[in-house]
């Protein structure tokens, strides 16, 4: 048997996740971590070694798979078929988080908030360590509705995927639908590939990003996946501020626009609106289009199409 004392001394596992190793893995995955001990396996070999060391593991494949579908390991293609490699204790978390949300919500509420804490700053600590040009290799953008759509249609995805969101699992508290993540990618270490999220149709996704546009979230585009985010829990919109990178990445490319003959000041577009672009003084509502990410949430909301996106020219973005 594999004590915990070994596995948290062996893989330094982060500090403020070592009260918690108990709750995110199995003994049979404490003993396939330490089997791999910082290797790239194949699954025969890998069940060679758990059986030399440590006598065997009655249904090896099974528990193998598990531990696959739940991020404790992960692929990687090697000449002569596939790998395993242990998972970063991070990605456990956040496949628990996500997917597992009855053993997520058995820690204590501050102990979840402590974890997503880390959890982001760990997120915010590798993006800052990269540069712009690195950042933007995913193609990370924000979209409209309409824009988004079309990607979606054009992507010519085999297998379109809905997933719980990732960041609204862990700092879940503003109240927004989860069940809104798109996964278009069937590579290794995605969703699909683990067995997780629930297949649709084109028509089916094109309808929960309807509906994620209805109840006020931005879109999203990287390579292989969509995202219907929240200001307040969307890791790369946080880190964006954070970074002081805002609208470089992701990358955005509209400006909102206001006819104020139209506008009647209803203040529609100030609660729709996430990063604070309007404000209403003296029942006369102000634009500042520095602030604007272009996602068109406000546009889509005015009743009486006072809003426009206008596209970003390369000077505009200088």
């Amino acid at each position: 048997m594999v004590s915990l004392a070994q596995t948290v001394s062996k893989f330094a596992v982060p500090e403020p996740l070592k009260p918690y190793v108990e709750i995110f893995y199995t003994q049979e995955e404490l003993t396939i971590i330490k089997a791999l001990d910082g290797l790239a396996l194949s699954e025969e070999d890998l069940a060679a070694r758990i059986g030399e060391e440590f006598g065997g593991m009655p249904d090896f494949r099974h528990f193998l798979r598990i531990a696959y579908r739940r991020d404790v390991v992960s692929k990687t293609a090697a000449e002569d078929g596939i790998n395993y490699v242990v998972s970063p204790m991070t990605s456990r978390v956040n496949n628990c988080a996500t997917f597992e949300r009855e053993t997520w919500e058995k820690i204590p509420p501050k102990d979840r908030e402590i974890i997503a804490n880390y959890h982001y700053q760990n997120f915010l600590e590798g993006k800052s360590r990269l540069s712009l040009e690195q950042l933007r290799k995913n193609g990370n953008r924000i979209m409209p509705l309409a824009e988004i759509i079309e990607y979606l249609k054009g992507y010519n995805a085999d297998v379109i995927t809905i997933l719980p969101c990732d960041c609204r699992s862990k700092f879940g508290s503003c109240g927004h639908s989860r069940n809104v993540c798109i996964s278009i990618s069937t590579e290794l270490n995605t969703p699909y590939d683990r067995g997780l999220g629930t297949p649709v149709s084109t028509d089916e996704a094109v309808l929960i990003l309807e509906k994620a546009e209805k109840e006020g979230l931005v879109h999203s585009a990287e390579a292989g996946a969509i995202c219907n985010c929240c200001s307040c829990c969307c890791y790369p919109t946080r880190a964006s501020m954070d970074l002081g990178l805002k609208g470089k990445w992701p990358l955005v490319s509209y400006v909102v626009e206001m006819d104020r003959e139209r506008c009647v000041n209803c203040g529609l577009c100030v609660k729709r609106c996430h990063f604070d672009v309007f404000t209403k003084e003296a029942g006369k509502i102000l634009l500042d289009a520095d602030k604007c990410w272009g996602c068109g949430l406000c546009v889509s909301t005015c009743p009486k199409t006072a809003l426009s996106l206008r596209k970003l020219t390369a000077e505009d973005k200088n």
